[in-house]
């Protein structure tokens, strides 16, 4: 049940930090807010980002383990993330009804990228082989290349970020396969230097 209370927490942060981000912009469209000098904005924002955190910070103190609740650091910020977008996308549909959202501009955001580099923790954290990182980075640097050549057109492909994050995804992948290579080869090379000592 915590978990529950825990993403229903976020989804509720979430709508006061979607509202404080984007909201003026609505507000002024409709010529509410529209005289305000920027710091007035401002304060008006920050004054609805104070509700967010009202939420976010009860959410991560009953959510997580060290607190008895079932997500680690990293789960939370995930799940954040995917409320976070799905907030977002739905702010962006019934508030800014002029404003499309379409399966494409998911290709866009950087978001999800971030989501995907959560494997970056865990090799952080030596949760892997070398042998394992290299496949991780590789097969997620053939999915962001196939997310940028369906998401953007002609030379956009090549500076999109979900491109450049493939390029150095095959980057490290090279790395850990090289490094892998050579550990295997000093291991190798050891066992034959000692079993010639004999």
């Amino acid at each position: 049940m915590t978990g529950f209370y825990t993403v229903l927490l976020l989804m509720v942060s979430n709508v006061f930090m979607t509202f404080a981000w984007y909201g003026h912009l609505k507000l002024q469209e409709m010529k509410l807010i529209d005289n305000w000098p920027l710091i007035g904005v401002i304060l008006f924002s920050w004054g609805i980002a104070l509700f967010e955190y009202s939420f976010q910070v009860p959410a991560n103190r009953i959510g997580f383990v060290d607190n008895g609740g079932p997500f680690n650091l990293v789960q939370l910020k995930v799940i954040q993330e995917v409320v976070s977008l799905t907030v977002f996308s739905l702010f962006t549909i019934l508030v800014f009804k002029g404003q499309t959202f379409h399966w494409n501009h998911i290709a866009r955001l950087p978001y999800p990228g971030g989501v995907l580099r959560i494997h970056e923790v865990m090799i952080m954290a030596k949760q892997y082989s070398d042998k394992t990182n290299a496949i991780i980075y590789a097969v997620i640097g053939c999915g962001l290349l196939i997310w940028a050549l369906l998401g953007y057109r002609g030379s956009a492909v090549f500076t999109s970020a979900p491109f450049i994050i493939a390029v150095i995804d095959f980057i490290m992948a090279g790395f850990y396969a090289l490094r892998h290579i050579r550990l295997k080869k000093a291991t190798r090379d050891e066992a034959d230097g000692s079993g010639g000592d004999c």
